[in-house]
């Protein structure tokens, strides 16, 4: 998760969400 790009996670994060 925090390892992961914060991009990649937000994105990932926003796509799951909506």
């Amino acid at each position: 998760m925090i390892l992961a790009p914060s991009s990649v996670h937000l994105k990932d994060s926003s796509s799951f969400l909506q």
